[in-house]
């Protein structure tokens, strides 16, 4: 920045000046303080130059600015006054204030904990002037924080993040997250894709992997649940056609595959979750369903006739409870103002037909194009787009949104655009979400957790009702919850 110049007048003789005498002083007014030129001591012997700095420490010991700064200006060592906060989610601006805290036009760094180090120009500094220093601190970096500039160093505080890693194990970056359900408190069980199948088991502390039997199993069908005691038990549709269901439990830490002699079809519904899992099927004679009684696969259900088989965009899912839910696509308008919905209806798990019809989501002009149906243990989420018809010929408009269901057919309307959240987990009763915000980072259920986004895996519900999310990053899968 150029230096805006003054000339004042000042009086070194004792007594009132009425007229202009005395010794000019031209002062340099920049951000940094001010530079006296040309001036005289008190006795007026001499042409000696002062230089001041409002921010500058003259005592002994201070030196130059060094490269890039205003060479008549000294610094000493920064000194740190504040800082503050000291916790926060990763993610949070924290501001240092002090003296001679260096600038963008000299040498100065910022150390966080022992790998990270930032200067005036990085994306996580919002401000770096000589009396403050803002900026973030970025996920994972947490511990001491160090400033330093040419003339020193100064240990300005601590950071400790609200969140931390509680558990991290490698993963392939070609390896998919299947399926997740949690058990236990803190906990969470994930499938993994790949040739073996594998189940990655955190319990709150450490993980523990497992390979599972994967000859002629469909990956994409593979499901967890609790068993009848609680523990960790899969299963999935084996390669025959039609399909035979297969279930895996655990002997001695070795999991085992065996054949369950139920048949399903081509149109089959899997859901599993804490509270058990449930298998609905889709014959000529309507639909049908298979659970495990006593750990035991059994058709239990059925066959019940499907009230939007003839619909449009007939779609149908189940929940881990033992419900099914049916939706169609249906106008809510008129000729003249024509709006379509989602509507569904639940066949409850105890009940033998199916409950009233309801909406599902919000009207979209002017007629739903796709809907879609997404398993989630406990909870759906529907996915559906609509068409705005543009009349004068222009091209059509698009929207799609999300909407989600629970076991208690508890109706979430605005969840919003499609892509509003990277992850949904259902208990009996509520939803909880996980989402990315370029600005603030990951948020569960709103609540800020790590910063910049982390990829996200899944997200589960304990039995608690805390949230247990997971992420990938750097070639491993996390576990982060609250301190």
């Amino acid at each position: 920045m150029t230096p805006k110049r003054a000339v004042l007048w000042l009086c070194l003789a004792a007594g009132a000046c009425s007229s202009p005498q005395g010794t000019p002083v031209e002062l340099r007014f920049g951000d940094d303080g001010a530079t006296a030129i040309g001036g005289t001591d008190a006795g007026g012997a001499g042409g000696s130059t002062t230089t001041t700095s409002s921010t500058a420490s003259t005592a002994a010991g201070g030196t130059s600015a060094g490269a890039g700064g205003d060479p008549g200006i000294q610094f000493g060592p920064p000194t740190v006054e504040r800082f503050t906060p000291s916790t926060g989610p990763w993610g949070t601006t924290v501001t240092i204030d002090g003296r001679d805290l260096g600038s963008a036009s000299r040498p100065a760094s910022l150390s966080v904990g022992a790998s990270l180090t930032l200067t005036p120009d990085a994306d996580a500094v919002e401000r770096w002037s000589e009396a403050q220093v803002v900026f973030r601190v970025p996920f994972p970096h947490e511990g001491p924080v160090t400033l330093e500039t040419d003339e020193g160093s100064a240990d300005a505080g601590s950071f400790t993040p609200s969140h931390e890693v509680a558990g991290a194990i490698g993963i392939a970056v070609d390896t998919d997250v299947l399926a997740s359900v949690s058990l236990g408190s803190g906990g969470i069980a994930l499938a993994l894709g790949g040739d073996p199948l594998s189940l990655a088991e955190f319990d709150g502390a450490a993980w523990n992997e497992a390979e599972l039997p994967s000859e002629n199993v469909r990956p994409e069908t593979l499901r967890l649940h609790a068993n009848s005691a609680g523990e960790l038990a899969a299963f999935a549709l084996d390669t025959a056609s039609p399909p035979e269901l297969i279930a895996f439990s655990a002997t001695g830490g070795e999991w085992q595959a065996s054949p369950t002699g139920v048949l399903v079809s081509e149109r089959t519904l899997i859901a599993g979750g804490p509270d058990g899992a449930s298998v609905w099927f889709w014959t000529n004679e309507g639909w049908q369903r298979a659970r495990p009684t006593d750990d035991v696969w059994q058709l239990d259900k059925g066959p019940v006739a499907d009230p939007y088989a003839s619909s449009m965009l007939p779609r149908a899912g189940a929940t881990s409870d033992g419900a099914l839910w049916v939706v169609r696509a249906r106008d809510t308008g008129s000729t003249f103002n024509d709006k379509g919905a989602p509507f569904m209806r639940q066949l409850a798990p105890d009940a033998t037909a199916f409950g009233s019809e309801f909406q599902m989501g919000n009207d979209l002009d002017d007629y739903l194009t796709s809907i879609s149906v997404v398993d989630h243990g406990r909870g759906l989420l529907i996915e559906y787009c609509g068409s705005d018809e543009n009349l004068l010929g222009g091209p059509d408009d698009h929207e799609c949104l999300t909407a989600g269901v629970v076991e208690a057919a508890a109706a979430f309307r605005n969840i919003g655009a499609e892509s509003s959240a990277l992850r949904h987990a259902f208990t009996g009763a509520t939803r909880h979400s996980l989402s990315c915000d370029s600005s603030s980072g990951n948020q569960v259920d709103g609540e800020v957790w790590a910063w910049p986004c982390l990829d996200v895996e899944t997200l589960e519900i304990d039995p608690a009702g805390a949230s247990v999310p997971v992420f990938r990053h750097d070639g491993q899968l996390l576990i982060l919850r609250r301190r």
